[in-house]
């Protein structure tokens, strides 16, 4: 049977932290791939490739440069290489980033690929009506898509401190899965069908 494959897009420091997390997860789960893809844009830290500086230390040197990252967290410049297998799609970007993401993956990933958001904030449809993160990555790549929101920063994630989110989504059949993935001792998630209400109200705190 083939195992789930997970990808991260984005590098900043929520995204690093949540990328060790899936990783780590990802080893223990026995549904789940090992191998956790990270999406890094092609730009030098100090001289170096930042992703290469990722894959070989094992750090994000330029956004979280004192967490240690899992060896089964890979770093790549190229969107639709990290993207094309993976069943699960985590978006981790500023959200003036979501619709160009979604245009160059349309028709580039697995037409049974889920998504999760981490992306703070609303979008303009070409009507000027606010639409949610979620309702447009929908949209744009035809995928199922949930939420993820928490009231922590990414260094308290960091740091190992007790965390708190909330995962919502319109359907429960893989809320157990996702729910997986991101717990750990020290990071609580709560699960719930209501992915409209959780980004909004993410949004608004």
């Amino acid at each position: 049977m083939e195992k789930i494959r997970i990808c991260v897009l984005g590098s900043g420091n929520l995204a690093t932290a949540l990328g060790k997390i899936l990783a780590l997860n990802a080893v223990i789960l026995p549904d789940v791939d090992n191998l956790v893809q990270m999406f890094v844009q092609d730009e030098l830290f100090e001289g170096m490739r930042l992703n290469a500086i990722i894959n070989s230390h094992h750090v994000n040197a330029k956004y979280l440069p004192m967490l240690e990252l899992p060896a089964n967290l890979v770093a790549s410049t190229d969107l639709v290489a990290t993207a094309k297998y993976a069943d699960i799609i985590v978006f981790v970007m500023p959200q003036q980033c979501v619709r160009e993401t979604c245009n160059i993956l349309l028709g580039k990933i697995k037409p049974n690929a889920m998504a999760i958001s981490v992306v703070k904030g609303f979008m303009l449809t070409e009507n000027g009506e606010i639409e949610l993160i979620t309702q447009a990555i929908e949209r744009f790549l035809k995928i199922p898509c949930a939420v993820l929101v928490g009231v922590n920063m990414a260094s308290e994630v960091t740091l190992d401190n007790y965390c708190e989110a909330t995962l919502g989504y319109r359907d429960m059949k893989h809320m157990k899965l996702f729910k997986d993935l991101f717990s750990t001792p020290k990071f609580r998630v709560t699960v719930i069908d209501d992915a409209d209400g959780v980004e909004v109200c993410g949004y608004l705190k």
